[in-house]
């Protein structure tokens, strides 16, 4: 058998190889950072675990009471308690702005999960995205001052792109 015909019949193979390889390399590199009431996790904040993570990341908030407003940055990441509503709180009570913001093209990828959202100038605001809001609890919020196409609907904000889901 020839060079040229040996190499014909393993180039399939190698680039599964190759491909397999680079996958395997994409799954390894998403990283979870997980995120403490006390500030010593691996970031201070939930924002400054946000700010950290890349695409596909997992930031991982433990239970207590997180007092800051945060913002998904466009990130396709996803954002998740690790005990749930009752005792994973985001209060931006004092800080006169929605708690959380999600205004920076973000996709179904970008996902908030098990929280209690409250204290703020209006809970969840969307803004030319479409996240993934899921398991939350947003109660407590107040009007942002601004003109509000869903007045009914205080604790969250959708602009027209986004269709306003029952569950938020």
């Amino acid at each position: 058998m020839s060079l040229a015909m040996r190499i014909r019949q393993l180039l399939p193979l190698a680039v599964y190889l190759i491909a397999l390889n680079l996958l395997v390399r994409a799954n390894a590199q998403a990283r979870t950072w997980n995120i403490l009431e006390d500030g010593s996790g691996d970031a201070p904040t939930v924002q400054a675990g946000i700010d950290s993570a890349a695409a596909g990341d997992t930031v991982l908030v433990g239970p207590g009471t997180f007092h800051e407003a945060i913002n998904f940055l466009g990130k396709g990441i996803i954002l998740r308690s690790l005990s749930g509503v009752t005792v994973t709180i985001l209060d931006a009570t004092g800080l006169d702005t929605r708690v959380v913001t999600f205004n920076s093209g973000e996709s179904r990828t970008a996902v908030l999960t098990g929280f209690t959202i409250t204290g703020g100038a209006g809970g969840i605001i969307v803004l030319n995205s479409q996240p993934s809001i899921i398991g939350n609890v947003i109660t407590g919020n107040g009007p942002s001052g601004e003109h509000d196409p869903y007045p009914q609907r205080r604790s969250v904000r959708l602009d027209q792109a986004v269709q306003p889901y029952e569950d938020f």
